[in-house]
């Protein structure tokens, strides 16, 4: 079937009636999550990276103010917004932005270089590009201006703590007179998430995921390992790949809980974290794990 931004999906709605009646699809959107975490516990911090913590609270209100400057470039339910950055909160803002208006966030590898982001805007129809001027070594303002070259239906390519000014620069898309939620219908089964995948054997591939299928793999884990809202979480997988997207975004919307995310892996900074923070779990792939026993 498809959804209202016209993606086809293997939906059907025995399907749906079937995970709905089971209980493993809540049929609801994470932005139900962050607005009753913003009113029992405003104060609470959800994500925390190098520079800033984001309370319950501050990620509403940012995100509902980046949702209504989205739509007011003319983004619309099922469009798709790419984002190309580390482990940044600025990451955790789109996303939840994206839910409450009902885009398709696609995360991209910061490491993926032309060749691999230009298949992945192209393939997508992206409408909006969000990255960095800089990050690590590399300069990403060739790589922009190679994408505005080959790709000119995008809408808007927006910098993330750059040093200029003007509509293209993340900070002048937030109004701070705004703070209410945009109030716009977004279907739980609606596709919400559209990642690649790294292509070994091929171009990549991108994965449809709603937000019920989203919702009932987050659900699944805090009942597997018996998360609450004590635990804290160490995120230093990218939060552009699938584990760190899950666990270091979604995750802790769902809980109301604390993510620390780390955009540059240091075992011995990330034992400091577990102690300092009081950190709980972690989700990542073999070398963060063994670096921390070791």
């Amino acid at each position: 079937m498809k959804d209202i931004g016209g993606w086809e999906t293997r939906l059907d709605e025995n399907m749906i009636q079937s995970f709905q009646n089971s209980g493993d699809w809540i049929d609801r959107t994470i932005a139900c999550h962050l607005d009753k975490w913003a009113k029992t516990k405003p104060d609470q911090i959800l994500i925390t990276d190098s520079r800033r913590s984001l309370t319950c609270r501050e990620l509403k209100d940012l995100s509902a103010q980046l949702a209504l400057s989205l739509r007011k470039i003319g983004l619309k339910q099922g469009d798709v917004i790419s984002y190309q950055l580390p482990n940044w909160w600025e990451a955790a803002v789109i996303d939840m932005a994206a839910t409450m208006s009902g885009f398709v966030v696609n995360p991209i590898i910061p490491i993926y270089r032309e060749s691999e982001v230009l298949h992945i805007l192209r393939d997508s129809g992206s409408r909006v590009y969000i990255a960095p001027d800089h990050f690590g070594n590399f300069d990403y303002v060739p790589l922009k201006r190679r994408i505005k070259e080959n790709l000119p239906y995008l809408t808007r390519i927006i910098t993330v703590r750059g040093t200029g000014d003007g509509p293209d620069n993340f900070d002048a898309l937030f109004d701070s007179s705004f703070t209410d939620e945009p109030d716009i219908d977004v279907s739980p089964n609606a596709v919400k998430l559209l990642m690649y995948t790294s292509g070994t054997s091929g171009r990549p591939k991108g994965v449809l995921h709603s937000h019920n299928t989203l919702a009932a793999e987050i659900g699944n884990v805090i009942r597997f390992w018996s998360l609450d809202q004590d635990d804290r979480v160490l995120m230093p997988a990218p939060i552009t790949h699938i584990g760190g997207y899950l666990y270091g975004i979604l995750l802790p919307v769902t809980l109301g809980i604390e993510a620390v995310l780390k955009e540059k892996w240091d075992a011995a900074e990330g034992l400091d974290l577990v102690e300092n923070k009081n950190l709980t779990m972690t989700v990542g792939a073999t070398p963060f794990l063994q670096e921390l026993v070791e």
